[in-house]
């Protein structure tokens, strides 16, 4: 009895490129794969196999009748003829459809082939006019899908496990043609993402790329590795990938990022995010032991960009104008916009003055004639300078009372002229102008909220 498993002696076959006969022999059956320079042509049976005539298959996808059947036998015999080649002439099958249907029992006999486990083989060499012409089975593909439909989830979690820690190395060149074996477009994607990772991940990484649900990820990285296309490894020198990635990143952070992109963060990020997001990149681009001098080197200019981006985006006024820069390229209504409401947020929600008070000064740079902009701006201008600067106070609240008399239609001219009048003491002109707000849009919470608080729940 061969120790092998079928499916590798034909893979091996295949990848030789050998013509002739592969018999096996199993119990009360012998079975024949014919190959012709490695692709695989027709498989026969001695005798049938019950399960594999095409009456039998077709009649288990609700395509035949019992009766279809034995008129088919009965015109077989008649005309000595194929069951094909009779269904054909009693109309229950198409021409157009037969080879496919005759490939697709070839693919159910290649199955039923590779599931043979006690057997004996030999490989008989023929000269190619010998191999019948048969049909296009795709080897490769069919063996790769019969691994992955008999493999089991506790056959291969051990292994898989074992290797968490392990690299998937992709084997270059591949031992087959993957556009050959993976006749699914989800494992040819997690191949590719095996192929493309640089560094290799690890194992481990693989679970989170995957496109399957995990104990089809366990069953498709042991399959992966059965056939040949990957190797786990314990330990791999990243130096080269280290030194590709770190000079294409020195490269955009030269030549294509903003001071933003540099430092990793949005550009309507404000002070907590700029702090935050420079000690983020000193962990990302620390010096470890195993740098190489060259890795060295291209970190220490990295965070020399960084480094310089942070010292300019650390200021409130240079982010300010940053931001203008950036958004007159491509959408400065649509940035303003963005920064208007992420300015509602810090000064509703978290109650965050400083960081509402740039954005809103930064949606009111970019569209000065906004004037739901100008209101927000300018309460938030007199509540910042109230007690430290009179002149820049009364700036904001005149910047205030030019947009409700410009606009008195709008529900946020009216709202932060409450805010503003609220910040001077003046409870009942507050209380008045919030009325307002609410009769042009009641379905605003800010209003109601402040509405409850001012008047303690009975406004």
């Amino acid at each position: 009895m061969s120790q092998q498993p079928l499916w590798n002696i034909l893979a091996d076959l295949g990848r030789k490129g050998a013509t002739g006969v592969l018999i096996v022999r199993t119990a009360g059956m012998e079975k024949r794969a014919y190959l012709k320079l490695g692709f695989l042509r027709q498989i026969d049976s001695n005798p049938p196999d019950p399960r594999e005539m095409f009456g039998v298959l077709l009649k288990s996808q609700g395509r035949l009748s019992d009766e279809d059947i034995r008129k088919s036998l009965e015109l077989m015999k008649e005309k000595h003829i194929f069951q094909g080649e009779a269904l054909l002439l009693l109309g229950k099958l198409k021409l157009d459809e037969l080879d496919n249907l005759l490939t697709w029992q070839q693919n159910i006999k290649l199955f039923n082939l590779l599931s043979i486990k006690d057997f004996t083989w030999e490989f008989k060499e023929l000269p190619p006019e010998k191999i019948p012409k048969g049909f296009n089975i795709n080897l490769y593909g069919n063996i790769f899908l019969f691994l992955k439909k008999t493999l089991t989830l506790d056959e291969v979690k051990k292994y898989v496990e074992d290797n968490f820690q392990s690299y998937g190395i992709p084997v270059k060149p591949p031992p087959f043609n993957p556009d050959e074996c993976f006749m699914r477009k989800e494992d040819k994607k997690f191949y590719e993402i095996i192929l493309n990772a640089s560094p290799p991940m690890r194992v481990n990484q693989l679970f989170e790329r995957s496109p399957f649900p995990r104990s089809e990820t366990f069953i498709t990285i042991y399959a992966f590795v059965k056939m040949g296309f990957i190797n786990l490894q314990s330990r791999i020198d990243t130096s080269e990938f280290d030194f590709k990635k770190f000079s294409e990143l020195y490269k955009d952070f030269s030549e294509t990022m903003d001071y933003f992109q540099i430092l990793g963060v949005h550009w309507s990020s404000c002070s907590e995010e700029i702090n935050g997001a420079l000690e983020k990149r000193q962990k990302e681009f620390r010096v470890r032991e195993s740098d190489t001098p060259e890795i060295r080197d291209l970190k220490a200019k990295i965070l020399k960009k960084v480094e310089e981006a942070y010292n300019f985006l650390k200021d409130e006024k240079n982010r300010i104008e940053y931001r203008k820069k950036i958004l007159d390229k491509f959408a400065v209504e649509t940035g303003a916009q963005v920064l208007f409401e992420k300015g509602e947020i810090s000064l509703e929600l978290r109650q965050n003055i400083p960081e509402a008070y740039e954005l809103f000064a930064s949606a009111y740079d970019l569209v000065p004639q906004n004037l739901d902009y100008a209101a927000a701006y300018g309460f938030l201008k007199y509540k910042r300078y109230k007690l430290i600067d009179v002149q820049e106070s009364r700036k904001g609240e005149a910047l205030v009372d030019s947009a409700v008399t410009k606009n008195p239609k709008s529900y946020y001219t009216h709202y932060y002229k409450a805010r503003l009048l609220e910040e001077k003491g003046m409870i009942p002109s507050a209380i008045q102008e919030l009325r307002t707000a609410m009769g042009i849009d009641p379905s605003k919470m800010t209003a109601k909220d402040m509405m409850k608080r001012l008047t303690k729940g009975s406004g």
